[in-house]
């Protein structure tokens, strides 16, 4: 049963990985990834005097990537570029709290492909607004989120998803949005006349157990491609989305309600008078 399972989920990421061919950032397991930090600093290196040594770091790869420009942002729109081996990263913070941005670029002839996707990472605050790494000019042709996931908030199935599309800082307004699930879901919706596109995160988990904990999240993909004159652009923005709690939250409603039922009942009997014992009528 184990092997089946495996085996399903390895067929899930392949045709996933299969079915866009495009340029997308994905998280990796923590082992997959090699030593080195961003920007080609390894973290085998001791540390500078007086700082503490780097972490890890988040494990990333750039799928199709090869032959682009990469680079973090930080929250203050600070870059640094990534040092890929393999297509492989570990990205670090450098110890400033808030979202960071992994940018991809690659052109080849008239095609220009970019992926982008937001990391949150832990450390002292910023003091920036996510909104303002999000609505930095990164790319000509932008897939925005509209907003990020903040705090306990994240993206859940069944939840509505919202993002605008810009092509250099402006909206694009009726222009095609395709997300793709590595649970196998497709979905095509169509940006307003603020550029503005809405999905409704599909709930296609193949198992859900209770608590989040126990769910661990898949990956969806948004493309979008332009042309410009003889320039053809494509980008997309990965992330991850989680199962909604709805699932297990409603049955402990549920179970709460009945055992809430079962104390007031409990109660009541204790309320009504006994009939004494003895007494003669």
């Amino acid at each position: 049963m184990a092997f089946s399972k495996l085996l399903i989920t390895l067929l899930l990421v392949s045709a996933f990985t299969h079915s866009h061919a495009s340029m997308v950032w994905q998280p990796l397991p923590k082992q997959s990834a090699p030593q080195g930090g961003h920007a080609g600093h390894s973290n085998n290196q001791p540390a500078p005097q007086g700082q503490a040594p780097r972490r890890g770091g988040k494990p990333f790869q750039l799928l199709e990537g090869e032959g682009a420009q990469t680079a973090l942002w930080a929250p203050n729109l600070a870059q640094s570029a990534i040092a890929l081996e393999e297509g492989k990263a570990r990205i670090s913070s450098r110890g400033v709290g808030n979202y960071h941005a992994l940018v991809a670029v690659r052109q080849q002839g008239n095609t220009i492909e970019a992926a982008l996707r937001y990391v949150y990472m832990n450390g002292k605050p910023s003091g920036e607004s996510p909104s303002t790494l999000t609505h930095a000019h990164k790319l000509d042709l932008e897939i925005v989120p509209e907003p990020l996931p903040r705090e306990h908030w994240r993206y859940q199935s069944q939840n509505e998803a919202r993002f605008v599309i810009h092509w250099r800082d402006a909206p694009l307004p009726n222009h095609e949005v395709q997300l793709t699930t590595a649970n196998g879901s497709q979905l095509s919706a169509h940006s307003d006349a603020q550029g503005k596109v809405t999905f409704t995160l599909p709930d296609d988990f193949a198992s859900i157990n209770p608590g989040r904990r126990n769910n661990k999240p898949a990956e969806f993909v948004l493309t979008t491609n332009h042309q410009q004159g003889e320039s053809h652009y494509q980008t997309t923005l990965s992330a991850a989305y989680h199962v909604n709690p709805s699932h297990w939250q409603s049955n402990q409603l549920a179970l709460l309600m009945v055992a809430g039922g079962f104390i007031g009942g409990l109660g009541l009997v204790r309320l009504i008078p006994r009939t004494s014992k003895g007494k003669k009528a």
